[in-house]
């Protein structure tokens, strides 16, 4: 199994170009909205959104089904983690690292029985993301 992310930067053509005309995604209505906040901008603050902003892409993961933690179901019916799950599976994990407009990909990468490598994409979407920290309190996303 593997996650990708690659953030949409309004400064680059094909990312706004992307912001502006999302297709049939999941963020598509607050793209086409921050697509036209670029757009009045003042030439002085599309600059500085540039320097405070260069591009930041968290590398793909990886991982294979033996690094996948198994979810159990406790009384309360919530899905849950064993106490151990750091220890044993933390090196299967990703992380967006600011909020902002991200493609991201749920890919899976297998061996078929004549042996030919193969990746099938599974879900892709364009999604907007806060920083880890911000799904702590009760926020909810909503589309």
């Amino acid at each position: 199994m593997g996650v990708s992310f690659r953030e949409l930067l309004p400064y680059e053509p094909s990312d706004l170009a992307k912001l502006r005309s999302p297709g049939n995604s999941a963020a598509a209505v607050a793209a086409q909205q921050a697509a036209t906040l670029w757009g009045r901008l003042t030439p002085e603050r599309k600059l500085w959104f540039k320097a405070a902003f260069p591009r930041v892409g968290p590398p793909a993961v990886w991982c294979s089904p033996a690094d996948l933690p198994p979810w159990t179901v406790p009384a309360n019916g919530v899905l849950s983690l064993s106490l151990d799950w750091e220890g044993r599976y933390g090196n299967c994990r990703w992380s967006i690292p600011r909020r902002g407009f991200w493609e991201w990909k749920l890919q899976v990468n297998y061996t078929s029985e004549e042996g030919d490598q193969h990746t099938e994409i599974l879900a892709a979407d364009l999604s907007w993301f806060r920083e880890p920290t911000g799904y702590l309190g009760e926020q909810v996303t909503l589309w």
